[in-house]
C-alpha cells in the first residue's frame, strides 16, 4: 500500500491492494460493561493477519462516537495525541524485545532476543480485542463504530526512516462496524 500511495502513485494498485484488505477481517462488535468487544474474523487471508514483517506494521481498533450526519465526534483507543499507538492499545501485531524486556520499535533485529506481544488472527479463526468506552456517548453523537485501522508502517519506525520526528505513516480504514 506504501509502494502505491506513497512511492509509485498508482491508484489502480492502491485500489487492488484496498478491496484485497478489506476483505481480510469480519467485523462483531459488541457493546459490554465498560467498553466495546469486538471480534476479528479472518475470513479472507490465507495467512495470519498481520503478516509479513509484524513488529513494524501496525493495526487497530478504535472506537468512534458519530453523530446522525456521520461526522465522528469522538475516538476511543487508537492512536494518541502524538500519533503513537500505546502499548495497551487494542491492537495486532507483534513486540520485538531486548533481554531486560525493553520494546524495540524501530526493526532493531540485532538487539532482539525475545517477542513479548504476539496478537494476530490465524486464517479461519478469531480474535477479540477490549476498547474502553464511556458508560454516555458525548453530544451530539448518536451511535458508536468499531473501526479497524491497518497501518502499513509503525509510526515509530517510519519517524526513523523519513527522519521527521512528527511525520505519521499511511494507515488505512480496512473495516467498520455498528455498535448494536
Amino acid at each position: 500500500m506504501y509502494l502505491a500511495q506513497d512511492v509509485i502513485k498508482d491508484p489502480t494498485l492502491l485500489t487492488l491492494q484496498t478491496a484485497h484488505l478489506k476483505a481480510t477481517l469480519a467485523v462483531t462488535p459488541l457493546h459490554v460493561a465498560g467498553g466495546v468487544m469486538v471480534t476479528l474474523r479472518n475470513v479472507g487471508a490465507g495467512h495470519s493477519f498481520p503478516t509479513g514483517v509484524t513488529d513494524i506494521k501496525q493495526a487497530w481498533v478504535q472506537i468512534e462516537a458519530v453523530d446522525a450526519s456521520g461526522n465522528v465526534v469522538a475516538t476511543y483507543g487508537g492512536l494518541d495525541d502524538d500519533g503513537l499507538l500505546p502499548a495497551g492499545a487494542a491492537r495486532l501485531g507483534i513486540d520485538i524485545a531486548q533481554p531486560d524486556g525493553t520494546v524495540l520499535l524501530r526493526h532493531e533485529l540485532t538487539e532482539t532476543t525475545r517477542i513479548p506481544y504476539d496478537v494476530r488472527v490465524p486464517p479461519g479463526e478469531a480474535q477479540a480485542l477490549f476498547v474502553p468506552v464511556p458508560d454516555t456517548l458525548p453530544p451530539p453523537a448518536v451511535q458508536l463504530d468499531a473501526v479497524v485501522v491497518f497501518g502499513v508502517v509503525r509510526t515509530t519506525y517510519y519517524r526513523d526512516a523519513v527522519g521527521d520526528p512528527t511525520a505519521a505513516g499511511p494507515s488505512i480504514e480496512i473495516a467498520r462496524a455498528k455498535v448494536p
